[in-house]
């Protein structure tokens, strides 16, 4: 018979418990003091000692050593890295399945037993598929990013629409007030919501100008866009949309931040782009610790509310090299070519 827990406990001369805390990272393993836990691997290691996952299993009902991630293709690479890196801290092992591997996943995690998920997945139908397999069987998850699915799976996200809310008022304090939303087709959580933040921002200026670009880019009617409308910011709805806005503003020899200036809403850092863009990204650090906290103990440092069972978090700004005042003079364009048509820009700010 191999080495089990209760040979690294007695020659440790502590609990098996405490071995288990101890050589898993877990949590409550902040209750030793550091000398101990260093005596308990010190001691696993002479002994020889390895975890036994099939008996974990058995004796639980449940495989408590792997964690699930349900992610999307597009999901940003530094929370799956930074993901990995905390449960392989923790002792814990990480399956990843896509958006498009939901079925198998579902099945995989009720073959093996497994009993943790963390949800990363964008639209909102997916989230809600996702809670009730993990409701109907008694699988313990939480959700990153916009979309509650309701009590006893919390969420962890930035308050998306109060992070274009930020996003606008940032341009209004640079002096904007021909303000264009870039967002896409609504097909997320995020994007109604911060649809709505920019509405809002607006409101509270008291800008009746409402410029949105809400559709899949494309450089042609986008450029036709900009020169029908004219508005000197773009707020874009992620770092993709900000970057294929960014190249087709160059290519055509528009000034940035010159004449136009650009900001995003998150994934902006990630892309490679010829001026460094501005953007406002979510904690990602700072979420996976706590959802990680909650999935693993069922507690969580963070402030849950009780409503919509969500935990809120804060977004950074990151300044880029792509914002600027409004320029005094707008240039127009006609169709690709630049045209001498001017107006004072600073005529039509309030």
């Amino acid at each position: 018979m191999g080495v089990t827990i209760y040979d690294v406990a007695k020659r440790a001369k502590v609990s098996p418990s405490w071995v288990s805390w101890a050589l898993r990272n877990h949590p409550r393993a902040q209750e030793i003091r550091e000398e101990t836990r260093e005596r308990i691997r010190l001691a696993a290691k002479e002994l020889g000692y390895l975890k036994n996952i099939s008996a974990t299993t058995i004796r639980t009902g449940f495989n408590a050593s792997t964690v699930v991630l349900l992610a999307t293709e597009n999901t940003n690479p530094k929370g799956n890295f930074a993901l990995l890196s905390r449960l392989n801290a923790m002792g814990y092992g990480l399956r990843l399945y896509y958006v498009h591997e939901l079925e198998k996943a579902f099945d995989e995690i009720l073959a093996n037993q497994l009993h943790y998920v963390v949800c990363t997945l964008t639209m909102l139908e997916q989230r809600r598929r996702v809670a009730e397999f993990c409701r109907k069987h008694n699988i313990r998850a939480v959700f990153l990013g916009a979309g509650a699915v309701g009590k006893g799976f919390p969420t962890f996200a930035v308050d998306t629409r109060d992070e274009m809310h930020r996003l606008v008022n940032r341009f209004h304090e640079l002096g904007h007030r021909k303000i264009a939303l870039l967002c896409g087709q609504h097909r997320h959580c995020a994007t109604e919501f911060r649809h709505q933040g920019y509405l809002d921002a607006l409101a509270e200026h008291e800008i009746d100008e409402k410029m949105t670009f809400c559709q899949e880019f494309s450089t042609e009617p986008f450029l036709n866009f900009i020169e029908q409308e004219r508005p000197t910011a773009l707020a874009c709805i992620d770092g993709m949309v900000a970057t294929l806005a960014l190249n087709a503003l160059l290519r055509h020899g528009v000034n940035v931040p010159g004449e136009i200036s650009i900001l995003a809403i998150t994934g902006a850092e990630m892309l490679p782009s010829i001026l460094k863009i501005g953007c406002f990204t979510e904690p990602l650090g700072v979420a996976m610790t706590n959802a990680l906290e909650y999935l693993l103990t069922g507690k969580c440092s963070a402030p849950l509310t009780e409503n919509e069972c969500r935990i809120v978090l804060e977004s950074v700004y990151h300044p880029g090299e792509t914002e600027g005042p409004p320029p005094e003079q707008i240039r127009y364009y006609n169709g690709l070519s630049r045209c001498d048509i001017f107006i004072n820009s600073s005529t039509e700010r309030r």
